[in-house]
């Protein structure tokens, strides 16, 4: 039963009020009718999500499984909805519905950026011209930008891989519409391969071959700009001092041409780095040709930077010239920098640097200093009480593989406080990859630390899980870091109190707390003041 009611107060505007007895939908020509799961799954989702799923799935087909989740996702749509939906926003209730079952099995995930997927894009634009048309009415883009826009058009719009979205997950998908995407009040105007395209047109407006290589390494995940480059980048209000890096190989008409995009960038107030590593030395002979060499392009670009116009209110040009310390040229090159500082001498917006080769830092990359195992194999997202609990997406996928991964299962992670050790149906192989740090013995988290500290230029952040911490204990392993050569030592312990996890801080005795769980130090560790350790 619907009842709908209209009353109109004495020169107020009309009120209505709803009396349901079920969840109903409200269409665009604002009709209404009763919620039909089987209608939605059949007529709605199912014939739109095949594709959209067998993508998400690799080379696994659609199977009877996944029409059996959406059709499980129908029919709770009617309890969980409330009183009224409007048609618009059903994918994305089944979105986030679908999220909250994803530790019943890890099709719900897949399902859940599925229709994610899919609400965007029926709310955006085919084409990533027209998208930006759209956002263009809406004063979200500046006008140079769409000119340039609507001068490439169709090979822009050539250049969009919806494929490379198969690879967001759904929170993924929120936090890009939350903060990244183009929005205009609640609409969207952009999808994520909008978003590549737009930041490669901004940063290399005019070099379509730059834009394309640019664009497929942003589709691919190899390069990701910053945070205000993909929320900034071709709109109103540009990304502020933008950073450029440019190789030069010593040929003069680059040379010449780089002074260009010099000018360019520095009106625009960005910086730039040149790289001359690849740079000919003095004299070298290189296609029939003596080349000039680093010095004589150092005083070029010395000479560009005098004669350049700035505006009033724009920022120092920085120009920043990298050498390779093995460079034929080298000792020319760190004369001139020292000539110039000794005779007073001031390069304006010129600094100079030594570039070493990566392979030199290839392990820097390799080894983080984020190795830490993870305290527990659940978690809550958001971190809020009542959100869906979450498991790790890898170890979901392989019990549910083996056909291990059930109600029973679930429950023992979460009663075990997030550790598979104790349940004997697991096998010990899985078992043993998946262990949390109060399953790993805290002297081999520390002998890791200290294996990793030689590769890491900065400090490690170490953090121990102890079952039953002592003053002795944390002793032994602090002095066992700072011997073996670590920065820091020490950051932080964990220790169970009354059965739940809870932390305690390494920090000065002045940073005040009488917690028993944690471990206070004082002193710096010197004859004069010697390191004392309580709380424990």
């Amino acid at each position: 039963m619907l009842v709908v009611s209209c009353r109109r107060e004495m020169g107020g505007s009309p009120s209505f009020f709803l009396v349901v007895e079920c969840t109903h939908i409200i269409r665009r020509p604002r009709s209404i009718e009763e919620y039909d799961g089987f209608k939605v799954l059949v007529s709605i989702l199912k014939p739109r999500l095949i594709r959209r799923l067998a993508l998400l799935m690799g080379d696994r087909m659609v199977h009877e499984g996944c029409i059996a989740a959406l059709d499980t996702l129908c029919q709770l749509g009617a309890s969980s909805f409330g009183l009224a939906v409007d048609s618009s926003s059903i994918d994305r209730r089944l979105a986030k519905l679908s999220a909250s079952l994803e530790p019943q099995g890890s099709i719900y995930g897949i399902i859940s950026s599925a229709l994610e997927m899919d609400a965007l894009y029926q709310s955006t634009e085919g084409t990533f011209s027209g998208a930006m048309k759209a956002a263009y009415s809406k004063g979200l883009l500046a006008p140079e930008f769409m000119n340039e826009v609507d001068r490439c058009a169709p090979v822009l719009d050539s250049l969009i891989r919806p494929d490379g979205d198969q690879h967001f997950t759904y929170s993924a998908l929120r936090l890009l519409q939350k903060s990244y995407l183009l929005r205009y009040g609640q609409a969207l105007y952009e999808r994520p391969q909008y978003m590549w395209l737009r930041v490669a047109v901004y940063l290399h407006s005019g070099d379509m071959d730059s834009i394309r290589l640019f664009y497929s390494h942003m589709s691919t995940f190899k390069v990701v700009p910053s945070a205000s480059v993909l929320c900034q980048s071709g709109t109103q209000d540009p990304p502020s001092h933008p950073c450029y890096q440019y190789d030069m190989s010593g040929c003069p008409d680059e040379l010449f041409r780089l002074m260009k995009t010099i000018s360019t960038i520095g009106r625009a107030g960005g910086n730039i780095g040149i790289g001359m590593q690849n740079m000919p030395a003095q004299s070298s002979l290189v296609d029939g040709l003596k080349r000039s060499g680093v010095v004589h392009a150092l005083h070029s670009l010395k000479a560009c930077m005098r004669v350049m116009d700035r505006g009033l209110d724009a920022p120092e040009l920085l120009v920043k010239v990298y050498l390779e310390p093995w460079h034929a040229e080298i000792e020319g090159f760190l004369r001139t920098v020292r000539l110039n500082k000794q005779g007073g001498c001031i390069d304006q917006g010129l600094r100079y640097g030594l570039m070493l080769n990566s392979l030199l830092h290839f392990k820097d990359y390799r080894c983080s200093n984020a190795c830490d195992p993870f305290p527990r194999l659940s978690f809550s997202p958001e971190g809020v009480t009542g959100v869906p609990t979450a498991f790790p997406k890898h170890l979901l996928e392989l019990l549910e593989s083996k056909g291990l991964w059930n109600n029973r299962i679930r429950e023992c992670i979460l009663r075990n406080q997030g550790s598979i050790q104790g349940i004997d149906c697991i096998p010990i192989h899985i078992r043993d990859r998946y262990k949390t740090a109060w399953d790993v013995d805290p002297a081999v988290v520390l002998q890791m630390a200290v294996d990793r500290a030689p590769a890491i230029c900065q400090s490690q952040s170490v953090t121990l899980c102890l079952a039953d911490p002592s003053v002795s204990q944390l002793t032994t392993f602090v002095y066992k870091c700072w011997r073996s050569g670590m920065k820091t030592g020490l950051f932080r312990i964990y220790a169970p109190i009354r059965g739940s996890f809870s932390s305690g801080r390494i920090s000065s005795v002045r940073d005040g707390g009488d917690d028993g769980s944690s471990a206070f130090v004082a002193g710096t560790g010197t004859v004069s003041d010697p390191l004392i350790m309580n709380g424990l």
